[in-house]
């Protein structure tokens, strides 16, 4: 993921699907992580808030597949 911050600046926030009130989250990734969920929303302050757009990378993944997922979902919205 630096490498692709390096390129092009993104907005990270890291949400601990466990934590109380992250239930949606949590229903949602519980099996999955660590995952890196993608969306083109603005900040939520890690409220459950995502579109039809997201998209989700699992486990291990290219920066090449990371800056590919990021322009798919910008082209979505």
């Amino acid at each position: 993921m630096s490498k692709v911050w390096d390129r092009r600046p993104f907005e990270y926030d890291e949400i601990n699907v466990m934590e109380a009130k992250r239930e949606k989250w949590k229903a949602l990734y519980e099996f999955d992580t660590p995952v890196v969920h993608i969306d083109a929303t603005e900040e939520n302050n890690h409220s459950f808030e995502t579109t039809a757009a997201a998209r989700k990378l699992m486990h291990r993944f290219s920066a090449h597949e990371l800056e590919s997922t990021m322009d798919e979902t910008m082209k979505a919205t």
